[in-house]
């Protein structure tokens, strides 16, 4: 696809979160981009920095949060020289939404599903008339597949279980037709078969709004699942990105072949599960060189003295890797 067609470009992004234990480097050198229509995945363990990336693109990190460095450009515009009212106003939950891991987190207690979505309506789409909020209120509870909807927009969040409150979660997040969802971890905190579904509304959404996505998860699988591209982060280091196919089937990083060999496959004899030795680096005293040296197999010297850089390695797929750079079998 031709630049023409990216709706989101970060570049060289950096985050660190200053805490009173020492400065947490939450993202280090991050760049990527989305392309129109296309879905993103995000994968690594939980430290990685991933949902850091989905809250730095929405402009919602924590006060003790700072960007030291890189762009943002949606559309165009660097989300990052906007001020707060224009990000509320024009932005966050207009044109870029997200799903959070915990639905919860969506919605005020003290209110009902209904008087929730309203309010993102009449503010984002400046919709005043009370029949006509309704009338789009109940429109997205049921676009979002959840039954009886007029019962579930009279509901408060409690009354609903966890995968009724997800799908509402969904619906307020694309009740603005927004052109970038970001979806992080939504069902992590769901069954195996609500997860099903979950990824099934996902795609048939992506394809009815339009959209453009970036799906964080840990979870090789919900990847393989719902993705085009996949961006591997370990320690807030982007280490690989290809087409969904390419990085599963045949990849490059030792991290990500690493973390395929964690996952289990139904033609493996049983026996014990495997899994990386090692931790991940403490975010407050990284190491100089790269962060999965201590782990990896294949360290040698310059993996230990310097960070690697991103490279394409074949056409769309790149590589953050010292011993691939100097000539190192893939």
């Amino acid at each position: 696809m031709s630049s023409g067609n990216v709706i989101l470009n970060i570049k060289d992004l950096n985050v660190n979160y200053f805490t009173l234990e020492g400065v947490v480097k939450a993202v280090r050198g991050l760049s990527f981009t989305l392309r129109k229509g296309e879905s993103l995945c995000i994968v690594g363990e939980s430290g990685s920095g991933k949902s850091t990336v989905g809250l730095t693109i929405i402009r919602a990190l924590p006060s003790n949060a700072v960007i030291t460095g890189g762009e943002v450009v949606f559309n165009g515009v660097d989300l990052l020289s906007l001020s707060e009212e224009e990000m509320s106003n024009k932005i966050r939950g207009k044109e870029i939404s997200m799903i959070f891991q915990d639905p919860a987190a969506t919605f005020n207690p003290l209110f009902t599903i209904g008087q929730t979505l309203s309010d993102v309506v009449k503010h984002h789409l400046g919709i005043k008339e009370k029949d006509k909020v309704r009338e789009h209120v109940l429109s997205m509870l049921s676009t979002v597949g959840l039954p009886d909807p007029e019962r579930v927009a009279r509901s408060y969040p409690h009354e609903l279980s966890g995968g009724m409150l997800q799908r509402a979660a969904i619906a307020v997040a694309l009740s603005t037709n927004p052109k970038v969802l970001i979806a992080d971890e939504p069902t992590t905190m769901l069954d195996v078969t609500l997860q099903a579904q979950i990824l099934d509304l996902l795609r048939k959404l992506k394809e009815e709004f339009n959209l453009s996505m970036i799906f964080i998860t840990h979870n090789l699988g919900v990847a393989a699942e719902v993705c085009d591209r996949i961006l591997v982060m370990y320690a807030g280091v982007p280490f690989e990105e290809g087409a969904c196919e390419e990085v599963l089937l045949r990849p490059i990083h030792p991290y990500t072949k690493k973390l395929l060999e964690c996952v289990p496959r139904a033609h493996r004899r049983v026996g014990r599960l495997r899994y990386i030795p090692g931790m991940l680096p403490d975010p407050k005293n990284l190491p100089r060189g790269c962060p999965f040296a201590p782990r990896c197999e294949r360290a040698a010297e310059p993996c230990n003295e310097r960070l690697p850089k991103m490279v394409e390695v074949k056409p769309g797929h790149r590589v953050a890797c010292h011993i691939l750079a100097s000539g190192g079998e893939h």
